[in-house]
Protein backbone atom coordinates (compact mmCIF):
# COMPACT_ATOMS: atom_id res chain seq x y z
CA UNK A 1 0.00 0.00 0.00
CA UNK A 2 3.08 2.33 0.71
CA UNK A 3 4.08 1.87 -2.52
CA UNK A 4 1.34 2.76 -4.63
CA UNK A 5 0.71 5.77 -2.23
CA UNK A 6 4.08 6.91 -2.56
CA UNK A 7 4.81 5.84 -6.82
CA UNK A 8 1.16 6.87 -8.27
CA UNK A 9 -0.75 9.24 -5.31
CA UNK A 10 2.37 11.44 -4.42
CA UNK A 11 4.23 11.39 -7.15
CA UNK A 12 1.58 12.58 -9.06
CA UNK A 13 1.41 15.83 -7.56
CA UNK A 14 5.24 16.52 -6.94
CA UNK A 15 5.59 15.11 -10.66
CA UNK A 16 2.57 16.46 -12.54
CA UNK A 17 4.11 15.88 -15.92
CA UNK A 18 5.69 11.87 -14.76
CA UNK A 19 2.75 10.34 -16.03
CA UNK A 20 2.52 11.76 -19.31
CA UNK A 21 6.44 10.56 -19.75
CA UNK A 22 5.55 7.36 -18.46
CA UNK A 23 2.96 6.79 -20.91
CA UNK A 24 4.53 8.49 -23.62
CA UNK A 25 6.04 5.47 -26.28
CA UNK A 26 9.19 4.55 -26.03
CA UNK A 27 10.49 6.18 -29.24
CA UNK A 28 9.12 9.52 -28.05
CA UNK A 29 10.20 9.54 -24.40
CA UNK A 30 14.16 11.50 -25.35
CA UNK A 31 11.63 14.30 -27.32
CA UNK A 32 10.15 14.90 -23.60
CA UNK A 33 12.89 17.10 -22.10
CA UNK A 34 10.23 17.89 -18.92
CA UNK A 35 9.18 14.37 -18.37
CA UNK A 36 13.14 13.31 -18.21
CA UNK A 37 13.51 16.01 -15.47
CA UNK A 38 10.50 14.15 -13.91
CA UNK A 39 11.77 10.80 -14.34
CA UNK A 40 15.11 12.14 -12.50
CA UNK A 41 13.32 14.04 -9.69
CA UNK A 42 11.43 10.53 -9.09
CA UNK A 43 14.49 8.48 -8.75
CA UNK A 44 16.26 11.35 -6.79
CA UNK A 45 13.37 11.67 -4.21
CA UNK A 46 13.61 7.88 -4.03
CA UNK A 47 17.19 7.56 -3.44
CA UNK A 48 17.54 10.47 -1.10
CA UNK A 49 14.46 10.43 1.28
CA UNK A 50 12.38 7.05 0.86
CA UNK A 51 15.38 4.25 1.26
CA UNK A 52 17.77 6.25 3.80
CA UNK A 53 14.75 7.85 5.92
CA UNK A 54 11.77 5.09 5.55
CA UNK A 55 13.32 2.17 4.19
CA UNK A 56 16.18 1.26 5.90
CA UNK A 57 14.85 1.70 9.59
CA UNK A 58 11.47 -0.09 8.97
CA UNK A 59 13.62 -2.82 7.61
CA UNK A 60 16.12 -2.60 10.72
CA UNK A 61 12.95 -2.45 12.95
CA UNK A 62 10.99 -5.63 11.69
CA UNK A 63 14.33 -7.29 11.58
CA UNK A 64 15.03 -6.62 15.44
CA UNK A 65 11.79 -7.87 16.25
CA UNK A 66 11.89 -10.93 14.15
CA UNK A 67 14.81 -11.81 15.63
CA UNK A 68 13.53 -10.98 19.19
CA UNK A 69 16.39 -8.22 19.39
CA UNK A 70 16.04 -4.73 21.32
CA UNK A 71 14.57 -1.82 18.57
CA UNK A 72 18.45 -0.29 19.97
CA UNK A 73 19.82 -3.03 18.62
CA UNK A 74 17.97 -2.95 15.02
CA UNK A 75 19.05 0.80 15.12
CA UNK A 76 22.62 -0.02 15.74
CA UNK A 77 22.55 -2.60 13.25
CA UNK A 78 21.22 0.11 10.36
CA UNK A 79 24.02 2.53 11.55
CA UNK A 80 26.21 0.06 11.41
CA UNK A 81 25.43 -1.20 7.95
CA UNK A 82 24.08 1.99 6.49
CA UNK A 83 26.62 2.79 3.83
CA UNK A 84 26.98 -0.91 2.45
CA UNK A 85 23.30 -1.27 1.91
CA UNK A 86 22.82 1.97 0.45
CA UNK A 87 25.84 1.69 -1.73
CA UNK A 88 24.06 -2.03 -2.53
CA UNK A 89 20.53 -0.85 -3.01
CA UNK A 90 21.48 1.74 -5.49
CA UNK A 91 23.23 -0.69 -7.58
CA UNK A 92 19.94 -2.36 -7.71
CA UNK A 93 17.18 0.52 -7.36
CA UNK A 94 18.89 3.21 -9.42
CA UNK A 95 18.69 1.14 -12.88
CA UNK A 96 15.70 -0.25 -11.25
CA UNK A 97 14.11 2.92 -10.61
CA UNK A 98 14.80 4.19 -13.97
CA UNK A 99 12.73 1.46 -15.28
CA UNK A 100 9.53 1.72 -12.91
CA UNK A 101 9.34 5.73 -13.61
CA UNK A 102 9.55 5.06 -17.20
CA UNK A 103 6.85 2.39 -18.22
CA UNK A 104 3.26 3.05 -18.60
CA UNK A 105 1.58 3.63 -15.24
CA UNK A 106 -0.37 0.57 -15.55
CA UNK A 107 2.96 -1.66 -15.42
CA UNK A 108 4.88 0.56 -13.03
CA UNK A 109 3.90 -1.72 -9.80
CA UNK A 110 4.68 -5.11 -11.34
CA UNK A 111 8.43 -3.90 -12.17
CA UNK A 112 8.47 -2.37 -8.78
CA UNK A 113 7.70 -5.68 -7.69
CA UNK A 114 10.25 -7.75 -9.64
CA UNK A 115 13.17 -4.93 -8.79
CA UNK A 116 12.02 -5.60 -5.44
CA UNK A 117 11.67 -9.48 -5.42
CA UNK A 118 15.60 -8.85 -6.60
CA UNK A 119 16.38 -6.17 -3.98
CA UNK A 120 15.13 -8.44 -1.49
CA UNK A 121 17.08 -11.86 -2.24
CA UNK A 122 20.06 -9.34 -2.09
CA UNK A 123 19.15 -7.89 0.98
CA UNK A 124 18.49 -11.67 2.52
CA UNK A 125 21.76 -12.71 1.46
CA UNK A 126 23.45 -9.80 2.93
CA UNK A 127 21.68 -9.41 6.30
CA UNK A 128 19.51 -12.37 7.09
CA UNK A 129 21.44 -14.49 9.04
CA UNK A 130 20.56 -14.72 12.72
CA UNK A 131 22.93 -14.13 14.85
CA UNK A 132 25.29 -16.47 15.92
CA UNK A 133 23.88 -17.52 19.29
CA UNK A 134 20.69 -18.41 17.93
CA UNK A 135 21.98 -20.43 15.11
CA UNK A 136 20.43 -23.86 15.14
CA UNK A 137 23.66 -24.97 13.30
CA UNK A 138 26.49 -26.58 15.45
Amino acid sequence: AIQWLINIRLFAWMFPSAARFANTPWREKNLFGAGGAQLLGQVAFDQLVYVPFYYFPTFYMFKSCVTKESFATGLENFRKNLFDDYCAQMVVWIPGDILVYSVPLWMRQPINHLCGYVWNCVLSWMRGALPLSESHCS
